[in-house]
């Protein structure tokens, strides 16, 4: 039993120590910046270039931490065996990408740096401004998890959600992957939209 709260400790304080290098959150910058376009579904929307402002999105200055599986499969109505089954493979591939936030081993962290796009305006903003009448040209709020990474730093894990005015939001638990040198979303594991 020693033995295994040794290890424990020491892999909890090697995953801390990693979640929070240089070298982490440099990755995690690189690609909060690629793929914020694709998380608020900008590339689909409008053809933004046309407008005579730029549209504003909020994005929180803090990346969070707390996760919560948003497939709770005993909630889930009667399904059929395959989709049962499916669910259920969603979920626990979900528990396992997301591990290190139920274990604590990444600390919520501030932005530190700017970012900026031809033809959108982000502006940083506390997390409880999320839910608010939009002006126009305010496009919503972003809040963004830290970013899960596998030790090669070319495929990670994160959670978000898009506020956009009331009843207006979505958000998903994602999988991304670096593909020809650009930062893409490859798998959505569950989430929804209102």
């Amino acid at each position: 039993m020693k033995i295994i709260i040794i290890f424990l400790i020491v892999f909890s304080f090697y995953g801390c120590k990693n979640y929070n290098s240089k070298e982490y959150i440099e990755n995690e910058n690189i690609v909060i910046k690629e793929i914020i376009p694709q998380l608020i579904q900008f590339d689909n929307g409008a053809n933004w270039n046309k407008l005579d402002t730029k549209p504003k999105v909020f994005l929180s200055e803090k990346l969070f931490v707390v996760y919560k599986p948003k497939v709770n499969h005993e909630d889930i109505y009667r399904q059929s065996e395959k989709e049962e089954k499916r669910l259920k493979k969603i979920k626990e591939t979900e528990m396992k990408n997301f591990r290190p936030f139920a274990l604590n081993l990444i600390k919520e962290r501030k932005l530190k740096y700017k970012i900026e796009y031809p033809n959108l305006k982000i502006e940083y903003v506390e997390e409880n401004v999320k839910i608010k009448k939009f002006k126009e040209n305010e496009y919503g709020h972003l809040v963004i998890s830290r970013i899960i990474f596998n030790k090669n730093f070319d495929t990670g894990y994160l959670a978000y959600s898009f506020f956009c005015g009331t009843a207006c939001a979505w958000g998903y638990t994602v999988e991304i992957k670096k593909i020809n040198g650009k930062w893409e979303i490859t798998e959505t594991y569950s989430g929804g939209i209102a």
